[in-house]
């Protein structure tokens, strides 16, 4: 039996500045985003590239890329998928994408003939890897099953006179999305201690890696101090308040606001500052 394939529409805004983070914190995590490989794998994964090589100049493209999927079991089984991105660097970003695909048949095979993902322009010189992995997902320790990969250059010669930009790793898929891989959504909890004295804790996560901006506010409406702006992988995500406006000078004690805003989410909580 031969299915298409569901691939979850996502992303994240990768601006230099982005890139150079994302980078470091998934080389500070190891590259447990690939999975433990196993010796006698459950799934297959095979992609193909349509109309090779895959070239892009300095605002980045697309490139359309055949799958198949293979469940190897003799019971139906829910299999994982997520794509990550090799540096010319040798640095490793990722997950980009991913999707869950839900009692899939023994020996039955997940087949798209075109698959669209998009990569942003402002990545640097040289020559990419893609891969596709297959298996079980766990938030950062995931198995791997199986792999399969492609190769894309961007081959662009960068001028002092190119300026800034940026873009999404945007799935188009053959089918429409359903469902997010990490099977979170975004969230922000109450901050602890609440009521606090100096310092309390904001606990968020966040689906997809992207940018997320998290702002304090007075009884006034007015902003104090912006905790968060800028590039989160998925996941969740701690920062500390010290009871300190942008300007470095203490708050008086009160009600204050902390929001978080992410790709169309916000969302507000109310904490009190004690002296």
């Amino acid at each position: 039996m031969r299915i298409e394939m569901k691939i979850l529409k996502g992303g994240c805004c990768m601006t230099k500045k982005a890139i150079a983070m994302a980078l470091a914190v998934v080389m500070a995590l190891g590259l447990g985003l690939f999975g433990k490989a196993l010796a006698d794998p459950l799934f297959d994964v095979e992609i193909t590239p349509v109309n090779p090589p895959i070239e892009f100049g300095y605002w980045g493209g697309w490139f359309q890329f055949q799958t198949l999927i293979v469940n190897n079991s003799d019971q139906p089984e829910t299999i994982d998928a997520w794509a990550m991105l090799r540096f010319p660097s040798g640095l490793y970003y990722g997950p980009i994408n991913g999707h869950r695909f839900e009692n899939v048949g023994p020996h039955e095979t997940l087949t798209c003939n075109f698959v669209d993902q998009r990569i942003p322009g402002c990545l640097e010189y040289g020559v990419y890897t893609y891969y596709i992995m297959v298996g079980r997902w766990v938030y950062q320790n995931p198995t791997a099953y199986d792999s399969s990969s492609l190769n894309f250059s961007m081959v662009f010669v960068q001028s002092a006179n190119d300026g800034d930009c940026g873009g999404t790793f945007d799935f188009r898929s053959c089918v429409e999305p359903d469902a997010n891989l990490s099977d979170i959504g975004y969230d922000i909890k109450q901050n602890y201690p609440n009521p606090f004295n100096a310092r309390t804790t904001i606990t968020y996560q966040v689906p997809n890696a992207g940018n997320v901006r998290l702002d304090i506010y007075d009884i006034l409406g007015r902003k104090v101090r912006t905790l968060v702006d800028g590039f989160n992988l998925i996941g969740p995500h701690q920062v500390s308040w010290d009871a300190l406006n942008d300007n470095g000078g203490t708050v008086s004690t009160g009600i204050y606001f902390y929001r978080l805003v992410g790709n169309g989410y916000a969302e507000t909580k109310r904490m009190t500052l004690v002296k």
